[in-house]
């Protein structure tokens, strides 16, 4: 998953659709594999570039950042919330 989400980082910069399928399969491999920390991250970042659908985009940001409390991982829920702003 970590291989994924940092393609689709970069994706994103050039072509966000490819950054959106990207993290998709970085959600998709991190929820497999059991990653909870990378499938909150995948999920919060795929919310960020759903700019088209904001109702989607916010039930997915608001997922990533469910795992982060759930995780107790303060870094990344504080993050997530700034990145919904």
């Amino acid at each position: 998953p970590k291989f994924l989400m940092s393609a689709a980082t970069m994706a994103s910069f050039v072509d966000i659709d490819t950054g959106t399928r990207l993290y998709t399969r970085a959600a998709e491999a991190a929820r497999s594999a059991g990653d909870q920390p990378q499938l909150a991250w995948a999920l919060a970042l795929i919310g960020s570039t759903l700019f088209a659908e904001p109702i989607k985009a916010t039930q997915l940001v608001e997922q990533g950042l469910s795992l982060f409390q759930k995780m107790d991982d303060k870094p990344g829920a504080g993050r997530d919330c700034k990145e919904q702003r």
